[in-house]
């Protein structure tokens, strides 16, 4: 290879690596910014969490929600095994907030609720992760006996979705239960008939 063979291949490489560093940068650039679905209030002295503000979601008033609440699917782990009640069953059209609740072998309670999320409610929380594009919220309360529960947080759409178990659980843990909730086949309620009876 001649001398001036090689320069050319040496410009050749130099100008795509620079292409590359520059489509990245544009890629990274152009990414559309994860939606923040809580507003996270510090402590000013040390800059721990303290609480987690809704900033997405519905107004205050009900008139303005989009019922009926979604559905969604939840396949627990064969630790919860044992199912105590299922939203579907006491669903209706009207319905703004739906729970099921399950039990394990030590009889410790997990309950997954599905509401409509309202903007500017106020949350417990004690660390903020992001699960892929989702933005959750871990917090973990002491009761007067000494019995902590684990609550974690997130927003699908407009549904405000928890899990609280009674008992202490890593971040790690609940979101392990955030990655069995299925958002595409959802559960069908089993509505009550409702029946108008004309006035004499």
């Amino acid at each position: 290879m001649t001398k001036s063979q090689k320069q050319l291949v040496a410009g050749i490489a130099a100008a795509a690596a620079l292409i590359a560093v520059l489509l990245t940068v544009f890629l990274l650039a152009s990414r559309p910014k994860r939606e923040q679905a809580f507003e996270i209030t510090r402590e000013e002295e040390t800059g721990q969490i303290q609480l987690a503000k809704l900033q997405t979601g519905a107004e205050e008033n009900p008139d303005s929600w989009d019922l009926p609440l979604p559905l969604y699917r939840f396949s627990p782990t064969k630790e919860w095994y044992s199912r105590l009640r299922g939203a579907e069953e006491n669903a209706n059209l009207l319905s703004y907030r739906h729970q099921d609740i399950y039990r394990n072998a030590p009889g410790e309670l997990l309950y997954f609720s599905q509401q409509i999320a309202v903007k500017g409610q106020f949350l417990p929380a004690e660390q903020e992760a992001w699960f892929g594009d989702c933005q959750v919220i871990y917090a973990q309360q002491t009761d007067g006996q000494g019995k902590t529960s684990t609550t974690i947080y997130w927003v699908h759409d407009d549904s405000l979705l928890s899990f609280v178990c009674t008992t202490d659980k890593t971040l790690n843990e609940m979101l392990e239960l955030v990655s069995r909730v299925d958002y595409q086949s959802q559960r069908t309620p089993i509505y009550s008939v409702l029946s108008l009876m004309p006035c004499n």
